[in-house]
């Protein structure tokens, strides 16, 4: 009898000690980098693939783990570098287990950009979503700058009947594995009013003619290559030129943004005709969009009642 109950003592015993000496065997770097890739795989794009211990902490009583760990990683364009905490339990049927760590984003060091094919596809498959309204876009050059990928390039959008011209750039920053759009800077523009063989017409919903029955039918007889001049004709044969005015304060003042985001725009006629100018613009009354429309005013300085609006109308 005394024989079984020292064998089992010193069986106890010797688990004890393999117990005591597994726990000291403390998660190495390269598990403690397989487990965190494991539990934390939405930093995949990161593809850590190195794992350096800075400080650690063992809990034999409580069967614990603690470490914080740099950890690094590289993919085609970039390096990364996130600083972690890992906390481990021992478990006696599966060992040394991860059960916590920090969740920190990852420090990128973009090396490189992409090349002029991959940057090519991305602006002609995304053009419209990088630039609101963008109809045509043509790639010039690029470059990298230690950050950003700089893509010269020149476009063109149409906001209803504005078609606007640009040349500037396109900057990319690499974030979470992917190249995003950062920043659109316009160096040069040019604007054009696309109104040609555009006849205007009294709109009868928001002014009855019988108010004011000099009023013409407008249309358009010629429009410079910049919009800035504007030669309506009426049915007599009978000219007014408009020519856009910067900084016209009545009846609102007109700036190139006002222009270029396709509101109203300004004219101020030549001297010695019925009208002293024009708005061109976006319209909507009650009854819906009626889509583009003119305001005349005349020289009378007539209120909104007695100066006409038209509405745009091929011909």
């Amino acid at each position: 009898m005394k024989k079984i109950v020292f064998v089992i003592g010193v069986f106890a015993l010797c688990l004890f000690f393999t117990a005591c000496s597994t726990i000291d065997k403390v998660p190495t770097e390269n598990k403690i980098l397989s487990d965190y890739k494991a539990k934390e795989s939405g930093f995949a794009y990161a593809n850590f693939t190195e794992a350096k211990i800075i400080r650690q902490q063992l809990n034999k009583e409580a069967k614990q783990f603690t470490a914080d760990v740099e950890i690094k990683g590289k993919d085609a364009y970039a390096r990364y570098t996130s600083n972690i905490t890992v906390k481990y339990n021992y478990y006696d049927d599966r060992g040394w287990m991860l059960d916590e760590c920090s969740y920190v984003y990852p420090s990128c060091f973009c090396e490189n950009g992409r090349t002029k094919d991959d940057i090519m596809e991305d602006i002609l498959q995304n053009a419209s979503s990088y630039i609101p309204g963008c109809i045509d876009i043509e790639y010039l050059q690029h470059r990298f700058d230690g950050e950003c990928d700089v893509v010269d390039i020149n476009w063109k959008t149409e906001k209803g009947y504005l078609i606007s011209t640009y040349t500037g750039q396109l900057k990319f920053t690499y974030i979470n594995g992917i190249w995003q759009k950062s920043d659109l800077i316009k160096t040069k523009s040019s604007y054009y009013l696309n109104i040609d063989d555009t006849k205007w017409e009294p709109d009868v919903v928001q002014y009855p003619n019988n108010m004011h029955p000099d009023n013409p039918v407008l249309w358009i007889d010629s429009i410079s290559k910049d919009s800035t001049e504007i030669v309506f004709e009426d049915a007599n044969g009978g000219k007014y030129t408009a020519r856009i005015c910067n900084g016209w304060s009545y009846p609102g003042k007109w700036d190139p943004n006002t222009f270029e985001n396709g509101h109203m725009v300004q004219y101020l006629f030549d001297s010695g005709t019925q009208f002293y100018g024009c708005s061109i613009g976006r319209y909507t009354s009650d009854s819906g969009t009626k889509g583009i429309y003119i305001h005349m005013q005349h020289t009378d300085y007539g209120n909104t009642f007695t100066d006409p609006f038209y509405y745009m109308k091929k011909q």
